[in-house]
C-alpha cells in the first residue's frame, strides 16, 4: 500500500509536468499541442482506471470530452471515440461496484458514443458491434429487455457476417445474449445461447466441462 501511494504521487507529479509542457507548447504549436492534450487526458484517465481509481478517472474522461468537443466539436467521430472508451469504462466501474446511477451514466455514454460513431460510420462494423453488444448488457442489466434483444441480435448479426457462425470470436457474444436473456429469466433462449458457446469452444478444440457445469448451475438458478 505504501509503494502505491509513492507510485501515485509520482504518476501524478509527472501527469502535472506534461500538462504544464503542453501549456507552453500551446502558444507555439495550439492545434499539435490541444491535440496530444486530449490524448494525455485519455492516456491518464486510463491509468485511472487501471488502478481502480473511478472518481479520477471519471473527472478525467469528462475533461477529455470537453476538450474534444472544443478542439474537434461535439459531433465529431474523435469525441465519439473518448465517448466509447468512457463508456466501457463505467461499465467496468459498474462490475466493481454496482449501482443504479453508475448503469445509467454507462447507458448515457454509451448511447452518445453510439450516436456520434454510427452517423459519421467511423468505426468498422465489428468494432461497433462490439459496442452495441456491451450496450445490450447494460441495457439487461437496467430491465429494458426489448430493447436490449433488438440491440444484441444486430450485434450478433454482424458478428456472424464477419467471423462465422462457430469461430472463436463467437463465444463471447453468444454467452453476452445468453446472460442477458437469464436475466430476462428466459431460460429457453438462455439455454440456446448458452449452448451455442458450448458448441464454438468444442469445434475450436477447447475444454467445455467448467463453461457447462457454470451454465447448469445457472439454468438450475432460473
Amino acid at each position: 500500500r505504501g509503494l502505491g501511494d509513492v507510485y501515485k504521487r509520482q504518476a501524478m507529479a509527472c501527469y502535472q509536468k506534461e500538462r504544464e509542457l503542453f501549456q507552453v507548447q500551446m502558444q507555439e504549436e495550439p492545434m499539435e499541442a490541444s491535440t496530444k492534450l486530449v490524448q494525455f487526458q485519455t492516456d491518464v484517465a486510463v491509468c485511472n482506471l487501471k488502478m481502480k481509481q473511478f472518481s479520477e478517472m471519471e473527472e478525467n474522461y469528462e475533461e477529455a470530452i470537453a476538450m474534444a468537443n472544443q478542439l474537434y466539436g461535439e459531433e465529431h467521430e474523435e469525441t465519439g471515440e473518448i465517448w466509447a472508451a468512457y463508456a466501457c469504462a463505467l461499465i467496468d466501474w459498474y462490475n466493481a461496484e454496482p449501482s443504479r446511477e453508475l448503469l445509467e451514466k454507462c447507458k448515457a455514454a454509451m448511447e452518445q458514443a453510439l450516436e456520434i460513431l454510427l452517423e459519421h460510420d467511423a468505426c468498422n462494423e465489428v468494432t461497433l458491434a462490439n459496442l452495441m453488444m456491451r450496450y445490450s448488457s447494460v441495457l439487461s442489466e437496467l430491465g429494458e429487455f426489448q430493447d436490449c434483444n433488438i440491440i444484441a441480435a444486430e450485434a450478433l448479426e454482424c458478428f456472424q457476417k464477419n467471423f462465422g457462425e462457430l469461430h472463436e470470436q463467437m463465444q463471447w457474444a453468444y454467452l453476452m445474449v445468453g446472460d442477458n436473456y437469464h436475466k430476462a429469466g428466459d431460460k429457453e433462449n438462455a439455454r440456446r445461447y448458452y449452448d451455442l458457446a458450448i458448441r464454438v469452444l468444442r469445434e475450436n478444440d477447447y475444454e467445455t466441462d467448467e463453461l457447462e457445469e457454470r451454465v447448469e448451475e445457472i439454468l438450475q438458478g432460473m
